[in-house]
């Protein structure tokens, strides 16, 4: 196989190929498979520290399918709990926006009915995970506990002991 179409390792990095097709192949699977769903609560600003201290970010869907995937995964856990993802419009209330990235959600958002309400200045995104929210999106309060999902960057470089391919 040709060097260019292999993910391989860079100093205990992985470099992506300089192959758009390779790399968009590899971020959507990236995107999809490497999330991590708590077990534990936290609040949305330890959160976003937290997510950074492992080198990941609070999950910051940017396409309808990741939109429907985190919805379904939270549902499968089958907690009933509400997991905060990295969309907030602490800013400008309801100027919806990525906690890491800072730019401005552009996707369609699925509300649970009746939200986003900023009832007592909600303005953290949550994914509700229980039967009769069908992991729809309401706003919750940013110093409230919750479970969260952190994932890893995308970027052209990823932290990784081993060659791939």
């Amino acid at each position: 196989m040709e060097a260019n179409n292999r993910i391989y390792n860079t100093n205990n990095r992985l470099k992506i190929s300089d192959k758009p097709e390779v790399k968009e192949h590899f971020i959507k699977q990236w995107r999809i498979f490497l999330r991590w769903f708590s077990w534990c609560v936290c609040t949305f600003p330890f959160l976003k520290a937290l997510c950074q201290s492992f080198g990941s970010k609070l999950a910051e869907p940017v396409t309808q399918e990741e939109v429907v995937f985190l919805g379904r995964e939270t549902m499968q856990i089958g907690n009933n709990g509400d997991y905060f993802i990295g969309i907030h419009d602490i800013f400008l209330e309801g100027e919806w926006m990525y906690a890491y990235s800072r730019k401005p959600v552009t996707l369609t958002m699925p509300w649970a009915s009746g939200n986003p309400d900023n009832y007592h200045e909600e303005d953290c995104v949550e994914i509700d995970s229980s039967p009769q929210f069908h992991g729809m999106w309401g706003d919750a309060l940013c110093s409230y506990p919750l479970y969260y999902i952190c994932e890893y960057d995308s970027s052209d470089y990823i932290q990784a002991p081993a060659v791939i391919g």
